[in-house]
């Protein structure tokens, strides 16, 4: 009966003692000396260039007009459906930064498309209203540029830019400290006086 007592009463001020603590809460990031470094660059980007910027558990934004500092950053949001908006990010919500080339992209896919345009028609001679090759390919190029245009449009948002700045993942964590807590040492206690009964 000793032994049934001493358990509920053990029980009943362990729940109380787990009610009155509280869980410790997730140990906050410390940047690394290459994160610092990075992080400093991102206020080399010009005001007009267009990144993106990556949080966790959420879709990259675009955004220009970039403004660091070493708490987080802030830029401007443009969009077609809305006004242009100021975003504030802290720095600890910040995954990744990069750096949009969209234009140079867009030069780049309809460069390679009438590229292959010129090589298609000019391939053969027959096959164009013209007997001279160079001129089949000329209107190869000119077709195949125009008519894949909005293919290059849709495709180019999708290719990923030049990262500048990427947490690291590796975040140092404070060491726990190794001394028992409230609960370790009520249960020695119980632990204890049960052996000596």
């Amino acid at each position: 009966m000793k032994r049934a007592t001493a358990l509920l009463a053990t029980l009943l001020s362990l729940t109380g003692i787990l009610a009155g603590q509280q869980l410790p809460s997730a140990p906050t990031p410390i940047p690394s000396q290459a994160d610092d470094d990075a992080w400093n660059r991102l206020s080399w980007i010009t005001p007009d260039t267009q990144v993106s910027v990556s949080r966790p558990h959420h879709l990259p934004f675009r955004c220009s007009d970039l403004r660091v500092t070493d708490q987080g950053l802030s830029c401007e949001f443009r969009s077609i459906w809305t006004s242009s908006l100021d975003l504030d990010l802290p720095r600890a919500e910040v995954r990744s930064v990069s750096i949009r080339h969209d234009k140079r992209n867009f030069w780049i896919g309809v460069a390679a498309m009438s590229t292959l345009g010129f090589v298609v028609g000019a391939s053969k001679s027959e096959s164009g209203p013209y007997n001279y090759r160079a001129e089949n390919g000329l209107i190869g190029a000119g077709l195949l540029g125009l008519a894949t245009t909005p293919l290059v449009i849709a495709v180019v948002p999708l290719l990923p830019g030049h990262t500048v700045y990427r947490a690291s993942s590796a975040i140092s964590v404070p060491k726990a400290s190794r001394s028992p807590g409230r609960v370790h040492a009520l249960l020695l206690r119980h632990r204890s006086s049960t052996v000596t009964d």
